[in-house]
């Protein structure tokens, strides 16, 4: 069962985007959109839009949602956690488009640099998410496991 979609107002595209196989689509939001701060995530539709995409099978789409935000918040020091919470999460999407073109050990050098991103997060919560949990899952992929990853799910 597909879970449910945090923007059910934006449909999901047609088609994945295959860099070097298809068309690049268009970016849904503005390049460097403001991170929001503290737990206003639920706010922020480019986080959740990115969620949607990553858990619907649009993981090369998730990952230009959430660099939108991820270049906002990498220059401003108060926000250098939710900074390594988004790389990561891009990671981890890039993981998911390299895994699918059959490039594993691409892959596995990309989990690795998840790994670290949600290693410095200190196994807290934020923005829904466990960081505990996702450098797990990034810590067996970057191993060589090749399942599919879990959906994220914040709450």
């Amino acid at each position: 069962m597909q879970p449910a979609l945090f923007l059910p107002d934006l449909p999901l595209p047609d088609t994945a985007y295959r860099p070097g196989h298809s068309g690049r689509p268009s970016p849904e939001f503005d390049a460097q959109l403001p991170c929001p701060r503290g737990d206003d995530w639920r706010a922020c539709r480019p986080y959740l839009r990115g969620i949607d995409l990553y858990n619907h099978g649009f993981p090369w789409e998730a990952h230009e949602v959430w660099e939108s935000i991820w270049h906002t918040a990498r220059r401003d020091p108060e926000l250098a956690r939710q900074a390594s919470l988004l790389r990561g999460l891009i990671q981890l999407a890039a993981v998911r488009v390299l895994l699918r073109d059959g490039r594993p050990r691409g892959a596995e050098r990309v989990a690795g640099r998840a790994r670290r991103n949600f290693e410095r997060l200190r196994e807290t919560q934020l923005w829904g998410l466990d960081a505990a949990q996702l450098e797990r899952v990034a810590a067996r992929l970057a191993e060589g496991e090749t399942t599919t990853t879990p959906p994220l799910d914040p709450r």
